[in-house]
């Protein structure tokens, strides 16, 4: 495996191991495609994110949005929603609407939207070559 690129938080508000978290889950998700895992840093990294900055900081709503990553590449579309969904509350009230993070998390719960209706409509047309229906 290899080295994983650490980011610090401004100030070092996380010291040595809040901000390690995200990467670190970001590098398991996609280098070794083990999800779990990556949620679990991911979730480490939220709780230590909300409790040195807070729920409406930018760190916790990119977080945030790489756990709607995580479950919507493991196929639980409700989650990440959800996920999604607070990610964007807390970066339309921080960064505001225009700004290039809001339009991302904007355009991933879009992509999943279209993601569902999309599976549906194969599903649909070709029953026999899909699995269930993941609704939101």
């Amino acid at each position: 495996m290899q080295q994983v690129p650490v980011r610090t938080l401004p100030g070092n508000l996380c010291g040595a191991t809040g901000d390690r978290y995200p990467t670190i889950g970001y590098t398991v998700a996609r280098e070794e495609g083990d999800y779990p895992t990556a949620r679990r840093y991911y979730e480490e990294a939220l709780a230590i994110f909300e409790a040195v900055l807070g729920r409406r900081h930018r760190a916790t709503a990119v977080t945030l949005h790489a756990l709607g990553n995580v479950a919507q590449a493991e196929g639980d579309y409700p989650t990440a929603r959800r996920y999604y969904e607070e990610a964007l509350d807390i970066k339309e009230a921080v960064l505001g609407r225009r700004h290039r993070e809001t339009f991302v998390t904007r355009f991933a719960r879009s992509w999943l939207v279209w993601k569902v209706i999309w599976e549906a409509v194969a599903c649909a047309v070709l029953p026999g070559l899909c699995c269930p229906i993941k609704s939101l």
